[in-house]
């Protein structure tokens, strides 16, 4: 393992404590607390850090309970629990919105955050800093070890109760104590009898002496015996102010005494044990019982860690003594492999090797077969930058960076627990009419991500133009790219990740040609940018089933709430999901129209469909396809030549050209609706006649369950062309979204379709009405989106339906619902 680099939030930390014992319950946190105390009362200021992440107890003793950490520019500010500011305290337990909150979390998250305690709190100039574990000799321990070294701590405070069961799990930790190197300063015996409250007798009410005869055996400073004084309990939050009085302060005043003479002169025999060469045993070779790892050393070989004594418990003194430490240190492991390798030694190790010459040659095909099978199977092959999202434990890939202070949020200063402070998600929608990125900038102040910022860029013309040209299709995506190296910051370009998503346009090239596309696309994004991509579905045709936007209503809220239903309009497909509510509790039919989904701890059940060829344009090609296979007679004044029909959705005696599926040209040739004409055409391509296999259906033989009768109250967002054609017909003010009902937009239908601009007063935006209206199209438009949501969807006249490009200021469409998908997949930052 590297080693880590000493954390500069400790400079002015004088004497450092660890509080161990390889058992639970027997009072670690309560030892840490009482010590704390009596060093304070001794004139001390004191720092705890509680890294018992799973089960954080300091907060409540020292009644700090509902106190949060506040954020400096230096890093964090720990809590202090006196008014003299003598001492503070920091724990996860500060961090948590509800004190009741679990914390589930493996080895590395915990290992990430307990690196954050020590390297951006600021701990200023503190006499000492008494470290709460956990019980045990896993992953908080080793890491606060490993963390700590070159800082020379004092030693570790091993607290045990006098049961047989307690001092055989805290022999254990002295083991563990003695394999990574860490003096043991001595040992307490908690609960060693029981203090009357009425008459203060003390009795045994377990064994007595247990602790001292285990300090004795090894050799280790033993403390003093801890009572149980009830009368402590009854303090609760007003320990920090009444534990002088009580009747443990005095036996805690032996106690600390002891432990600062010790720290300063440190108990012989603990220099006789070597520290071990990794703190991580549990992934190195292990060698048969019957063989001790030092039965391979020669009998002369030792390795002596240095001890150094002082007179001064003063900080210069303590730092001074560091610094020869570390130089002496040096020295001596120089000088021990020297030793080591010198001619006798060698040579004995040589003999010793020999004499055991088949167990190593069997344990040597063992090693260099295992190695073969990791490096053939293991290890991947032409392996890309992508990083398969199912295949990465989200706790297993924190690496150790320290987070800028540059980077910041807007809505807090401190991250939650074990996630970055600034998460970004780049969505590359590459649509049937042009591309566009999403830029999501979220923030972690709470557990989920929550949207504070994006950035958003469009250019045409898209993918799919470039059908026999991949490389430029590839390039076309540039300028959108360069803006995104603009807008994340340059530290958290390989922690954005990328995904590319073609919708409809590209599925209609073909699998050979949109592949070759998407394969020149991927190895763009390889071989020029820094941001990892999506693996699995990073450059992708999306499913029908995929596009699908599940932007639910408040998605920040941890609480369920009323979803909305979501109804978008691309080029080439329409899009519907909604949460409905069916009649006598049933739920949706299976099939792939059912969408579940958990999202912030809530079920959700969704129905979902991607109409594919009913996109605006696409629409359009089937109005004009039918209009040229069942012409109509034009009306008075209106002459057709050859090869023209009349056409009742666009602008009167305006031209389209139109070529045939069967290869005939032909000119459409605007009549302005006559009679509703338009509409019935709009109707027709609906194909509301197809067999319906599982009722009820919306249209073209597709399941799905009636707006009507399963979701009559909450909203209706419609968004992309949706809003589109109709934001030059706006009533009100705003100019990002307006709400209307069926009813409404069939009348504005009607007079866009007149072409009358006497039909235009009233509208905020008239002179952009005006306008709009002369566009060829805009009537087959209306006339098809109005269809659309009352024929095909079979939305209520009397609806409202909210028309919308934004929501709190945020484009909308699937791209925010995927980028939260991937933040929900996987931990993206590596976190320091």
């Amino acid at each position: 393992m590297a080693s880590m680099q000493q954390p500069p939030q400790l400079d002015g930390v004088k004497h450092i404590l660890l509080v161990m014992s390889g058992k639970g319950g027997v009072g670690k946190s309560s030892v840490t607390t009482q010590l704390a105390l009596t060093l304070v009362a001794r004139g001390k200021k004191v720092g705890v850090l509680d890294i018992d992440l799973c089960g954080p107890s300091i907060p409540r003793m020292l009644g700090l309970d509902g106190k949060g950490i506040h954020q400096s520019s230096a890093g964090w500010v720990p809590v202090f629990a006196d008014e003299n500011k003598k001492l503070c305290c920091m724990s996860i337990g500060f961090m948590l919105e509800n004190k009741d909150d679990s914390v589930v979390w493996r080895g590395p998250k915990k290992t990430a955050m307990i690196r954050q305690f020590l390297t951006d709190t600021c701990w200023g100039e503190l006499d000492y800093l008494i470290i709460d574990t956990p019980p045990g000799t896993s992953d908080e321990n080793i890491s606060i070890v490993e963390h700590l070294k070159g800082f020379d701590p004092d030693g570790v405070v091993l607290v045990t109760t006098p049961q047989a069961v307690a001092l055989a799990d805290v022999r254990k930790q002295i083991g563990f104590c003695r394999q990574v190197g860490v003096p043991v300063l001595g040992l307490v015996e908690n609960m060693s009898g029981y203090i009357c409250p009425h008459c203060s007798e003390c009795n045994n009410l377990f064994s007595s002496g247990g602790g001292e005869t285990m300090a004795e055996e090894f050799a280790i400073n033993f403390l003093g015996r801890v009572p149980i004084d009830p009368t402590l309990t009854m303090m609760d939050t007003q320990l920090v102010t009444q534990f002088q009085s009580s009747s443990l302060f005095p036996v805690f005043e032996k106690i600390t005494e002891r432990v600062e003479a010790f720290g300063i002169e440190r108990h012989p025999t603990e220099a006789a044990h070597p520290p071990a060469t990794s703190l991580h045993k549990r992934n190195s070779l292990k060698l048969p019982k019957r063989i001790s790892s030092s039965s391979l050393l020669p009998s002369n070989y030792t390795n002596k860690k240095p001890t150094f004594s002082s007179t001064s418990s003063s900080s210069n003194s303590k730092r001074h003594q560091r610094s020869i430490a570390s130089k002496h240190a040096s020295k001596s492991r120089l000088a021990s492999v020297a030793q080591f390798f010198s001619i006798e030694n060698v040579m004995a190790l040589k003999d010793n090797i020999m004499a055991r010459k088949g167990y190593w040659l069997r344990n040597a095909a063992i090693l260099v077969f295992g190695l073969t099978v990791f490096f053939l199977v293991m290890v991947p092959r032409n392996q890309k930058r992508a990083i398969p999202t199912t295949q990465l434990n989200r706790d297993q890939d924190i690496l150790m960076r320290p987070w800028p202070k540059d980077i910041t949020s807007d809505h807090c200063t401190l991250a939650h627990p074990g996630r970055p402070l600034i998460q970004y998600v780049l969505m590359v929608d590459a649509g049937s009419t042009g591309s566009r990125i999403h830029v999501y900038k979220f923030n972690y102040c709470k557990a989920t991500p929550e949207l504070e910022g994006e950035i958003f860029e469009h250019l045409e013309p898209g993918l799919s133009s470039y059908d026999n040209d991949a490389e430029g299709a590839a390039e076309s995506l540039d300028p959108l790219l360069k803006l995104a190296l603009k807008t994340v910051p340059s530290f958290l370009h390989t922690s954005t990740p990328i995904a590319v998503k073609a919708t409809a346009g590209l599925r209609k090239l073909g699998d050979e040609k949109s592949d070759r596309i998407l394969a020149a696309v991927r190895d763009r994004l390889e071989d020029h940018y820094p941001f990892p991509i999506i693996a699995e579905d990073g450059v992708v045709v999306m499913e029908g089933a995929d596009e699908v936007n599940y932007l639910l209503d408040r998605f920040n809220s941890l609480n369920k709430k009323p979803t909305v239903a979501i109804l978008d309009l691309g080029g080439g497909s329409t899009q519907v999901v909604f949460e409905p509510k069916l009649v006598g509790g049933h739920s949706i039919a299976q099939g792939t129209h059912r969408y579940p989904l958990q999202f912030n701890g809530n079920d959700y059940i969704l129905f979902q469909h991607s109409y594919l060829g009913y996109g605006l344009m696409e629409a359009r090609n089937q109005v004009n396809e039918y209009v040229a296979k069942y012409p109509i007679a034009p009306p008075a004044g209106i002459e057709l030549g050859p090869h023209e029909v009349a056409h009742p959705c666009l602008t009167v005696r305006s031209r389209v050209h139109h070529q045939t599926v069967d290869g005939r040209d032909v000119t459409l040739v605007g009549t302005s609706d006559q009679g509703g004409q338009c509409r019935k055409i709009v109707e027709a391509i609906f194909n509301k006649e197809a067999a319906c296999h599982l009722n009820p259906c919306s249209f073209n033989g597709v399941y799905q369950p009636s707006f009507r009768d399963s979701f009559t109250q909450n909203d209706i967002y419609a968004f992309s062309f949706f809003f589109d054609r109709t934001a030059p017909f706006r009533l009100g003010e705003a100019v990002t979204t307006q709400e209307m009902t069926i009813l409404e937009l069939e009348e504005l239908t009607d007079r866009v379709c007149k072409a009358d601009e006497d039909n235009f007063v009233g509208f905020k935006g008239q002179a952009e009405a005006e306008k709009a209206v002369l566009k060829n199209e805009l009537c087959m438009d209306l006339s098809y989106i109005y269809g659309l949501l009352e024929f095909g969807y079979g939305i209520p006249k009397e609806r409202k339906i909210k028309l919308a490009k934004k929501i709190k200021d945020y484009e909308t469409g699937w791209c925010l619902g995927a980028s939260i998908r991937v933040l929900e997949e996987r931990d993206w930052y590596q976190i320091a």
